[in-house]
């Protein structure tokens, strides 16, 4: 169980009583369920979307459906051998990969897509250009 200290505050824990339901039920933290989340905010590098209460990572997959296929990312990327944290982007900017990101193959699929081929026309008119 996660000690009270480590619990962050992503839900209103007092309204929803979850210390003392996972008090009384320790085990009942969702370990063994599976769930497809389908929301275009969801930011599954935040911390609390890592792990489960076991250590288990929290997130099996994770698809783009606001856009899939939209961006090509078939450019494929390895580390530099000067330095292992560090590929070059598409558009020649060094990009730093955190070093807690794991990535066994050590390829990086790299995609880029310009503001302007994603707005409507209607968004695009309200983009001042200098």
């Amino acid at each position: 169980m996660i000690a009270q200290n480590e619990v962050k505050n992503y839900v209103p824990k007092e309204v929803t009583q979850q210390r003392e339901f996972l008090q009384n039920y320790q085990n009942y933290d969702g370990r063994g369920v599976v769930i497809a989340i389908i929301d275009s905010g969801l930011d599954v590098s935040l911390d609390g979307m890592q792990q489960t209460t076991i250590g288990s990572p929290k997130v099996i997959d994770c698809m783009d459906f606001t856009g899939a296929g939209n961006v090509d990312t078939s450019v494929i990327k390895e580390f530099n051998n000067n330095n292992k944290n560090n590929i070059i982007g598409i558009s020649g900017r060094l990009l730093n990969i955190p070093s807690t990101w794991i990535n066994p193959s050590g390829k990086w699929h790299l995609g880029i897509k310009s503001l302007y081929e994603l707005c409507s026309e209607e968004a695009l008119k309200n983009i001042i250009v200098s």
